[in-house]
C-alpha cells in the first residue's frame, strides 16, 4: 500500500474512534441528565448510618388520648409472656385417650392419632394447634382446637392425620398405593396460643 493510502486509512480509523468516543460521551450525558435516579430525601436516607447503611427505627407519635408513657407500659405488658403449660403428648391407633400405649410408626393406610394432655389449664379461652410436617419438611395440613374454660383444670385433646392414597389409574401404572413422598419421618408441631409447645416425630413406613 502506498504512503498516501496508509495515511488515508489512519485518518479513517481516527475518525471512527472520534465518532465512537463522541457517541459514548453523548449517551452518558443524556443518562446523567434524564435517567439517573434522584436520591429521595426519605427518613431511611436521612438516618442511614455507617453500620452497613442500616436505618435506625423512628419514633411514632402516640395516638390521640395516649401518652408516650402509657404506650411504653402497654408494650411492656404485651412482651411479658406467660409461661407455657406443661403437657404430655403421644401417638396411638385410637382416638380414645385412655389408650396410652405409645406408637411411633404407622403404615400409610392407618389413621394417626395424636393426644395432647394438659395436667392443668388455666380458665379462659385456649387454642391448641397442630402442624403436620412431611419428611421433606413441607407443611401438609393443620388442625385446631379452641375451648373456653370456666375453671382451671386438666384437659386432653386429640388430633388425627389420614394420608391420601393414589388414584386407581396412578396405582395401576406405578404399582404403588401411595406416593413415595409419604414414607419417612414426619413431625407433629404442637402450639399453645400460637407458641410452639412441643414437636413429636413419627415414622410412616411401607
Amino acid at each position: 500500500m502506498s504512503f498516501f493510502g496508509k495515511a488515508k486509512q489512519r485518518r479513517r480509523h481516527r475518525d471512527q474512534l472520534i465518532f465512537w468516543i463522541g457517541l459514548v460521551v453523548a449517551l452518558a450525558t443524556v443518562y446523567v441528565f434524564f435517567f439517573a435516579p434522584l436520591k429521595s430525601n426519605t427518613p431511611h436516607d436521612i438516618m442511614a448510618d455507617n453500620d452497613g447503611g442500616a436505618a435506625k427505627p423512628t419514633k411514632a407519635a402516640p395516638p390521640s388520648g395516649q401518652t408516650a408513657n402509657s404506650i411504653t407500659q402497654q408494650t411492656n405488658t404485651i412482651k411479658t409472656a406467660l409461661p407455657l403449660p406443661t403437657c404430655r403428648a403421644w401417638f396411638s391407633h385410637s382416638e380414645d385417650a385412655t389408650v396410652t400405649a405409645k406408637v411411633d410408626s404407622f403404615f400409610p393406610t392407618e389413621t394417626m392419632y395424636l393426644h395432647v394432655a394438659f395436667p392443668q389449664l388455666a380458665a379462659g379461652s385456649v387454642r391448641i394447634n397442630v402442624n403436620w410436617i412431611s419428611p421433606a419438611g413441607k407443611h401438609i395440613s393443620s388442625a385446631e382446637h379452641i375451648t373456653k374454660r370456666i375453671a382451671a383444670g386438666p384437659e386432653t385433646f386429640f388430633f388425627w392425620l389420614s394420608l391420601t392414597a393414589n388414584g386407581a389409574v396412578t396405582e395401576m401404572f406405578t404399582g404403588k398405593e401411595f406416593k413415595p413422598q409419604v414414607y419417612g419421618q414426619w413431625q407433629a408441631q404442637i402450639f399453645y396460643d400460637g407458641e410452639l409447645l412441643a414437636t413429636l416425630p413419627f415414622v410412616v413406613h411401607e
